[in-house]
């Protein structure tokens, strides 16, 4: 099936954010489907800035691991005011549509994710056009949650946001509900439970990272990052990261490996300590060395848990270095 993804927020692994609608999308696409998505660009929590690459622009296309997410305007103000979230949303919508009415062809679902309503208005409006059953998950009872937080205080808008609720899940053909008491909350409104799903948030344990047998290092890494407050970046082999920016090839006592890591935090100023558990030939501290070098950050020096002296690994770090060991191994 084609499909049309409306959420005001798709945040991939990089983010420090919920991920459900890219590992929603990600799953959709392992089964065969094709998936687009609309949302718009993503803001800088502290500031509410829109970042500079987006500014002035009503439309940006971008992939993401096979995803083609078409990014666009939403009002950055968001959260200062009633006001201020109405532009927020609003905006959004009026984008969202026109967005969708410039892609071309039609899709089989629309499926629109909200909070807000206006999101659930969007994808109604476009599934429409393009000839699709509209799909509405539910993540926040609107406008219930808005009242009791006192965000929506007036009666008429309250009415009004009502009439919408209403409105909207009737239209839709599905409705997804995230919790056992969000999808009673909608049956209070429609008194259709055949009509929702319910399907609550979980754990794909797939995705984490499980420590593994030759990982000591990457576990005394992080204890050593937590007990000096400093940020923590793992070095591991091949296919063990959910994502990487960089990766290198290095030559061991035992063979050659490929290592990746994330450094999307890591520039000119960075200053980095090398952490492994154990020194043998330098076949991985080189190479730790060299994807930090890459990056032009600043290696401050290594840490080893166990060196065995006699393989002469410290050979292949560079001098100026230094090389602490806590266990050394000489014959």
């Amino acid at each position: 099936m084609k499909i049309l993804y409306l959420t005001q927020y798709f945040f991939t692994p990089e983010h420090a954010a919920g991920g459900r609608h890219y590992y929603h999308v990600k799953y959709l696409i392992s089964q065969g489907h094709q998936v687009d998505v609309i949302t718009t660009y993503v803001k800088d929590h502290m500031s509410r800035l829109i970042p500079k690459e987006y500014r002035g622009k009503l439309k940006v296309v971008e992939y993401y691991e096979g995803i083609r997410v078409y990014k666009t305007y939403a009002s950055a103000n968001y959260g200062q005011s009633f006001l201020d979230r109405m532009k927020n949303y609003l905006s959004f919508m009026f984008c969202a549509i026109l967005v969708g009415l410039g892609i071309k062809g039609r899709y089989d679902v629309v499926f629109a994710s909200s909070p807000s309503l206006f999101v659930g208005l969007a994808g109604y409006i476009l599934s429409l056009f393009k000839r699709g059953k509209f799909v509405l998950e539910v993540r926040d009872l609107w406008p219930q949650s808005a009242v009791v937080l006192g965000f929506l205080k007036n009666p008429v808008f309250i009415f009004l946001a009502q009439k919408l609720e209403k409105f909207l899940y009737r239209k839709a053909k599905a409705i997804i509900a995230l919790t056992q008491g969000i999808q009673d909350g909608i049956c209070q409104v429609i008194r259709n439970k055949e009509k929702t799903s319910l399907i609550i948030n979980g754990v794909d344990e797939d995705i984490f990272l499980k420590p593994e047998p030759e990982a000591r290092g990457f576990i005394l890494g992080s204890a050593v990052a937590y007990h000096l407050g400093a940020g923590f970046i793992p070095l591991r082999k091949a296919g063990k990261l959910p994502s990487f920016t960089h990766r290198i090839e290095s030559v061991k006592e035992y063979g050659s490996d490929v290592f990746e890591a994330n450094f999307i935090n890591l520039d000119s100023t960075s200053k980095v300590l090398i952490i492994d558990d154990v020194l043998a030939t330098g076949g991985t501290a080189k190479a730790a060395f060299n994807l930090v070098q890459g990056v032009n950050a600043i290696v401050m020096g290594f840490s080893f848990l166990l060196e065995l002296v006699y393989l002469k690994g410290r050979e292949s770090i560079p001098g100026h270095l230094q090389v602490n060991s806590l266990i050394q191994v000489k014959d």
